[in-house]
């Protein structure tokens, strides 16, 4: 996984808090991948890609991996740098790297897929054009 090289679609900043840890202040992993989720909804969001614009569409996390170069520990200011890497017919890629200061402390990346309800569960469905447009994707060809 390499770092985001560009100017990230999106930045999801927060402070960790003691809740966000084990007993040894570090940041529970666990907590790393809800961070992750958010910032790829903050890059729809960032983009006006929400609410009216995105109907009921929903984009679940089909695969997912990461990479923790350091620690992430209790009342340091953390951020995920995102950006869309590639668009498929009905799936995303989305590449997360996490970072206090200018250290880059993990790396993520994660396929979606474009879904709507249907029948009570969710069906794939094509990525429009107009939400491509909005968020071009980084390392490759749109496509």
């Amino acid at each position: 996984m390499a770092p985001v090289s560009v100017e990230p679609h999106g930045i999801y900043r927060l402070d960790v808090l003691f809740s966000d840890c084990d007993p040894a202040r570090l940041v529970f992993y666990p907590r790393f991948f809800e961070w992750f989720d958010r910032a790829t909804w903050t890059l729809f969001r960032k983009a006006g890609l929400e609410g009216d614009k995105l109907g009921e569409v929903i984009f679940p996390l089909v695969d997912i991996k990461a990479k923790f170069n350091a620690p992430v520990r209790w009342g340091e200011r953390f951020e995920v740098a995102s950006t869309i890497l590639e668009w498929r017919r009905s799936s995303f890629r989305v590449l997360h790297e996490g970072r206090v200061g200018d250290a880059v402390r993990c790396v993520s990346e994660e396929t979606r897929v474009w879904s709507v309800p249907r029948d009570g569960g969710i069906e794939p469905t094509e990525i429009p054009r107009e939400i491509r447009d909005a968020l071009p994707a980084r390392a490759r060809g749109d496509g």
